[in-house]
């Protein structure tokens, strides 16, 4: 049986079995505003990485490499930091509260059966290198999630209106269009 609003306030608002409810002290200074979240969103694994909108996105490098895994083979690779930063600049520049990654890190051999299939994927993709994402910012136009990459000058950007994602990645400055 789901869950009704009101049954979900209640059973946050109750604190654990054990647990006294803190009580806010007459004149005490309100906490600072909460930070702003995005949750990053792997659409094939179904796996949620939470990060700030705001400032720099420094994950462990384990926690990138794992999220950022091999869809096909499962393998992970050291995944380039900056793509973080990436993330955290597409998720700031459109307030979206999700960002979805389409592909990380693809092994050698999921990127040469993409390349086979597809046809518009590059033999020495830096997805095979950790250094690439595809992303989809859901409710934003991905000409304009295109444009703002663009404007960073942080790497290359790759706009595939027919695919609904835009690749990022931290190579080289350039921009392409395919289908």
């Amino acid at each position: 049986m789901p869950l009704t609003p009101l049954l979900c306030l209640l059973v946050l608002a109750a604190p654990p079995k054990g647990m006294t409810r803190e009580r806010v002290r007459a004149g005490a200074t309100p906490p600072a505003k909460a930070e702003t979240t995005v949750n990053v969103v792997h659409l094939h694994t179904k796996e949620v990485l939470v990060m700030p909108v705001r400032g720099k996105f420094k994950p462990s490098p384990e926690v990138l490499s794992r999220f950022l895994r091999c869809r096909f083979s499962d393998q992970e690779r050291p995944m380039d930091p900056r793509l973080g930063d990436l993330m955290s600049a597409v998720a700031a520049q459109f307030g979206q509260p999700e960002l979805w990654v389409v592909s990380g890190y693809r092994a050698p051999r999921f990127n040469t059966m993409l390349r086979k299939k597809l046809g518009e994927v590059a033999r020495n993709s830096l997805h095979t290198r950790g250094e690439a994402l595809d992303v989809i910012v859901p409710g934003a136009d991905l000409g304009l999630v295109s444009k703002s990459l663009r404007k960073l000058k942080k790497g290359g950007v790759g706009y595939y209106p027919g695919s609904e994602f835009v690749h990022m990645d931290v190579g080289p400055v350039r921009f392409w269009e395919g289908n």
